[in-house]
């Protein structure tokens, strides 16, 4: 959801873990990043942007993404928590083929099995 525009964003990521960062009895802070696509689709009215200089009906967009994060990993149980920042290129949308930029931001309680 956004601005009145309901929809369905999809994101993939390749991750490359580094370093430790930090390490306590509880589990570790970790730094990764990597490559990555994301795809959406908004029914209603969208707008990207400032103002509405880029607003459609029904629209489709497609680009890559580079995520960066923090995760905390803890020693006893298979979870971690992130905090990550996604820097988007826009490929291709409703305005036009041209690519377009845009900043996310994410937080993440994974289980790993």
């Amino acid at each position: 959801w956004r601005a009145g525009a309901a929809g369905l964003f999809v994101r993939g990521d390749v991750l490359f873990w580094f370093n430790r960062l930090a390490a306590a009895r509880t589990g570790e802070l970790v730094w990764y990043a990597g490559p990555g696509i994301f795809a959406g689709f908004a029914g209603g009215r969208y707008c990207r942007g400032y103002g509405e200089v880029y607003c459609g009906t029904g629209v489709f967009y497609l680009g890559a993404e580079a995520a960066i994060g923090l995760a905390w990993r803890f020693a006893r149980v298979p979870i971690d928590l992130t905090v990550e920042a996604v820097p988007r290129l826009g490929l291709l949308d409703h305005v036009s083929a041209g690519p377009w930029f845009d900043v996310g931001a994410a937080f993440h309680a994974r289980y790993y099995f």
